[in-house]
C-alpha cells in the first residue's frame, strides 16, 4: 500500500469506522490508534489526512512479531497458501475461503503460546522503545 492509498482509507473509512464503533466524535485530544511502521504511514498526505481526522498514530515496529502476533503465523500461512494455489484463476471469494483454511490449519499450541507471551513481549518492546526484541 502507499501513502495516497492509505490517506484515502482515512478520508473515506477509518474515521466513519471508529466513529461509529464508538458511537461518538472524537474525545478531546483525537483518537489514539497504535500502528506497525509502514512506510504508507508516513507520508505527508497520510499525516494530513489522520490529523484531519483527529487521529493520533502511536507507531510500533514494523512487521512486529513482539506487538502483532500474527506475525509469527503469517509465514505458514503463506506457505500453505502457496502450495494450494490453484493453476486456473480463482476468485476472490475461492481466495478468502483458502486463506480461512491455511489460517485455522495453524497449530492451536503455537497460537496460544504466542498469545499468553504477549503480554511480556509488549513490555519488552516498550522498554526497548520500540527497538528490535532479541529473544
Amino acid at each position: 500500500m502507499n501513502g495516497t492509498t492509505f490517506a484515502n482509507i482515512v478520508r473515506t473509512r477509518l474515521g466513519q469506522a471508529i466513529r461509529e464503533a464508538y458511537g461518538h466524535g472524537p474525545p478531546p485530544g483525537g483518537w489514539n490508534l497504535s500502528l506497525d511502521g509502514e512506510r504508507s504511514f508516513h507520508c505527508p498526505a497520510a499525516k494530513a489526512a489522520l490529523r484531519r481526522a483527529r487521529i493520533n498514530i502511536h507507531h510500533g515496529p514494523p512487521n512486529s512479531g513482539d506487538l502483532r502476533p500474527i506475525e509469527n503465523w503469517w509465514p505458514d500461512v503463506e506457505k500453505r497458501l502457496r502450495r494450494g494455489t490453484p493453476a486456473t484463476r480463482e476468485s476472490y471469494e475461492q481466495y478468502a475461503e483458502r486463506t480461512k483454511r491455511a489460517l485455522k490449519a495453524t497449530r492451536p499450541a503455537k497460537l496460544e503460546a504466542d498469545i499468553r507471551s504477549h503480554k511480556r513481549r509488549f513490555a519488552l518492546c516498550v522498554k526497548n522503545k520500540g527497538g528490535r526484541v532479541d529473544y
